[in-house]
């Protein structure tokens, strides 16, 4: 058995991974280690509690609860946790994170949005190169996106870009027309 934001699945099919030893989740088989399934730190984190976690690796984890765990495996009931009291109802936890992720679902919806906007940049990190550019005349800038995230957008033009400055941040040591900046 394996448990997972205090759902308990049987996972015998899966006896490759979950098995004592020879798979790599064994430690989840006898608590809830949700917030090492997030970080990977399987010495520190192997805990039910996942306050430390930013929306988009909450709903990152009940993605993985949802279309992995009920999908491959039996679903056996809960136990009493972080997300469920024990007679089966919501935590206030659980309930602020189904908050969270509603949000998230309309946060990345509008991430979409945004990127169709403004294409990704293109980059290159390696052997002391560490540029961004953009196709098509277009120049790269720090975009801020919802839900707090920042990636590089590539903008129409300059005008357009410093239009926004808030959400249009330029790179240090970048002519504000130019194509290809440094990363910084």
């Amino acid at each position: 058995f394996m448990i997972i934001m205090c759902q308990v699945f049987d996972v015998t099919q899966g006896t490759r991974f979950y098995q004592h030893r020879s798979g790599g989740y064994d430690f989840f088989a006898a608590t809830d280690g949700s917030l090492a399934f997030v970080t990977g730190d399987f010495k520190e984190n192997v805990t039910d509690d996942v306050s430390s976690l930013p929306p988009t690796q909450l709903y990152q984890l009940e993605g993985w609860v949802r279309d992995t765990y009920h999908a491959k495996y039996s679903y056996k009931g809960l136990l009493e946790g972080y997300f469920y009291d024990r007679r089966g109802r919501q935590t206030r936890e659980m309930r602020q994170i189904q908050k969270l992720l509603k949000q998230e679902a309309i946060d990345m919806e509008k991430r979409k949005e945004d990127e169709i906007m403004y294409p990704k940049c293109n980059s290159k990190r390696a052997k002391g190169i560490n540029i961004v550019w953009c196709k098509d005349h277009m120049v790269p800038r720090k975009r801020s996106v919802y839900g707090g995230t920042e990636r590089c957008a590539c903008i129409k033009d300059a005008d357009t870009a410093d239009a926004d400055p808030v959400h249009n941040v330029p790179y240090l040591n970048c002519p504000r027309t130019n194509s290809t900046c440094p990363r910084s």
